[in-house]
């Protein structure tokens, strides 16, 4: 399919999503996201899952009951003698928790649930990541698309008026040749846009779960919030480390590895079995009604190992922690710089350059038809418009990517 729909691109010299395309500016994007993106709908019902167990954590162990019936009386020769003369037993336990096992267990509980809406978190502020770039990328490399398929038709008409002159015997053949080598190598980078853009389209319809072609159309004045303004790295770290939900998971870890240290120092004491009994001929007397206790003597197992293990899990979380810590200091630090790099590229390019080159370009086509300027000259300067064209553009896309990833980084909107 993707062959083609090359195919008829090529042919035709139309829009890539000429048909079949749903446009879409970044929020309305976003609030399909939102809607629509089977992981963040899988994670939401991890989330449910989590909350469910501290339910199941606060509930205290069954109650047991038990029976005993005579089977068979040979002093009365008779089976299952458990009438008023027979015999039979019952009895009833419950197990009470000690040491605080329960308040522990349903502060584990709660803790998992509290880090499963952590990880959802997360894992939105890196889709959404992916949702911004792809949508940047698949916009920008329609503008140089739109303007490579411009430029392929109008080479395509002056070779076939070089290729009549040929015939004619009016112009070199090599004239023509140079002028389709040109145009192969466009037509070769145009081919490679597309299969680029249709990378990020295919990233774009799984974020939404659409299934035709999304064309990014932002609303009038969308790309003026992107300003560099007064960042500073000391308050852009501080930030992150308030914001970011990876950070806060690595602290949230911390305090789930210290809650099961202390669950499993609550393990250590013994529970207790209190229950009642009634034996109806098999005591010491008949209808003998009595009080059950049991309790683990906390002699060979007092629970060492994985106490100890707890305990250095607490350290080992604690010291990843810590590193946690540093890399998102370090991450701030290489996105900033980064911003600040792409930011001063961008600015030292005359933001009417765009509009001057496509005038100069017009004259040159027009000047080459009439044969004011040489092949020589009309091709230097062709390639040099397509590769500038290309790297406008491409610097236009990681500059406004450059933002997303501060943002990303910081892990809040800096630029609204």
């Amino acid at each position: 399919m993707r062959w083609i729909l090359l195919a008829v691109l090529f042919i035709s010299g139309t829009h890539l999503f000429a048909y079949d395309t749903l446009r879409l500016s970044l929020e309305d994007a976003e609030v399909r996201f939102l809607k629509n993106n089977l992981m963040l709908l899988a994670e939401q019902y991890q989330v449910e899952s989590q909350t469910a167990l501290i339910v199941q954590a606060r509930l205290w162990a069954n109650p047991r009951f038990s029976a005993e019936l005579n089977a068979y009386n040979p002093q009365r020769d008779e089976y299952f003698d458990i009438g008023n003369q027979g015999q039979k037993a019952f009895a009833i336990e419950q197990l009470i928790y000690l040491g605080g096992k329960r308040k522990n267990q349903i502060a584990l509980a709660r803790q998992n649930a509290d880090l499963a809406s952590l990880e959802l978190e997360d894992l939105l502020r890196n889709l959404k990541l992916q949702l911004r770039a792809s949508y940047y990328s698949v916009y920008y490399d329609e503008q140089t698309l739109n303007r490579y398929t411009h430029q392929l038709q109008l080479l395509s008409s002056i070779i076939s008026a070089y290729q009549i002159q040929s015939e004619k015997g009016n112009i070199p053949l090599k004239e023509v040749l140079r002028l389709k080598a040109v145009y192969y190598q466009l037509n070769n980078d145009k081919t490679e846009l597309i299969n680029s853009i249709l990378d990020e389209e295919k990233t774009l319809k799984l974020l939404l779960r659409e299934e035709g072609f999304i064309q990014p159309t932002p609303i009038a004045g969308f790309f003026e919030k992107y300003t560099q303004g007064v960042l500073l790295e000391s308050e852009l770290t501080s930030q992150a480390l308030t914001s970011r939900p990876d950070y806060r998971i690595s602290q949230g870890e911390v305090q789930y590895a210290e809650l099961n240290y202390r669950l499993q120092r609550s393990l250590a004491v013994p529970d207790v079995t209190l229950g009642g009994s009634y034996d109806q001929r098999g005591g010491a007397f008949v209808n003998q009604v009595g009080v059950t206790l049991g309790v683990d003597l906390p002699v060979l197992n007092r629970n060492q190992g994985n106490i100890k293990s707890s305990q250095y899990t607490v350290q080992r979380i604690m010291l990843e922690r810590d590193n946690k810590k540093l890399e998102i200091s370090a991450e701030v630090q290489a996105s900033l710089q980064k911003l600040i790099r792409v930011e001063e590229e961008y600015s030292s390019v005359d933001q009417s350059f765009t509009r001057d080159f496509e005038l100069l370009n017009d004259g040159v086509i027009k000047n080459f038809q009439k044969r004011n300027v040489s092949l020589l000259e009309f091709v230097d300067f062709f390639e040099s418009y397509n590769e500038s064209l290309q790297a406008l553009n491409k610097l236009k896309k990681a500059r406004l990517q450059s933002y997303e990833e501060l943002n990303n980084t910081v892990g809040t909107e800096l630029f609204k």
